[in-house]
């Protein structure tokens, strides 16, 4: 491992940076561990598969510099190339979209979205939680770009561009994202709030649950 030292920002602290194994076998073979040092506290990161996506995409959150994202994406590249075991074949750098969705492809897990039957009581409802959780970020963020990572992260049928797509029409509210990923998955919609005419959404004005009502 390699190991850097270097001043930042204040005086005082320095950043210690332990670089990815140079021949990955495994996802974890590419974790970052970077220490920043003061003299009252020592704050450690690690920048790994589960964070990549919310820290280094386009205009993320900025935990990780420029550097440190490129590392991990480098990394993960090499590990791709390793994998076809063909050492003729031409190295190819991968750009963010292609590294996350292959992140997404050495992670994922026999799933599928799905709606399921929900009660409380004797009232029921079919719900997903899938698209539910993708759905969560729409209260907290007016970007879509914040949206489509969401969805990317809850969606197991999603890739990264697909995605992005999607969170340019779910940004706009709770209801038009349940929409759009529910026309986007063929699953059909019931909500307590409103329902779907493809990917538009329709609000109940007077009674909860009123797409029931309607022949669609």
């Amino acid at each position: 491992m390699k190991k850097k030292i270097s001043k930042i920002g204040i005086s005082f602290a320095v950043v210690i940076s332990y670089a990815c194994d140079i021949k990955p076998q495994n996802l974890t073979d590419c974790n970052g561990s970077y220490q920043e040092i003061y003299p009252a506290v020592t704050v450690e990161r690690v920048l790994n598969s589960h964070n990549f996506l919310d820290y280094c995409w386009y205009g993320g959150a900025g935990q990780f510099n420029k550097i440190e994202c490129q590392k991990y994406q480098h990394c993960v590249s090499t590990l791709r190339h390793n994998e076809s075991h063909d050492s003729s074949l031409e190295f190819i750098e991968l750009d963010f979209d292609e590294a996350v969705n292959f992140i997404k492809e050495k992670m994922a897990i026999n799933s599928r979205t799905e709606s399921r039957e929900s009660c409380i009581g004797d009232r029921c409802q079919m719900r997903s939680s899938n698209i539910e959780n993708a759905c969560d970020a729409v209260v907290s963020t007016y970007n879509p770009a914040v949206v489509g990572n969401s969805i990317f992260s809850h969606i197991p049928e999603l890739n990264y561009r697909e995605s992005q797509e999607l969170g340019e029409l779910a940004v706009v509210g709770y209801g038009e994202c349940m929409c759009a990923l529910h026309n986007a998955l063929g699953i059909k919609d019931d909500m307590s709030i409103g329902y779907c005419v493809g990917s538009q959404y329709m609000e109940c004005e007077e009674t909860a649950f009123c797409g029931r009502e309607i022949a669609r």
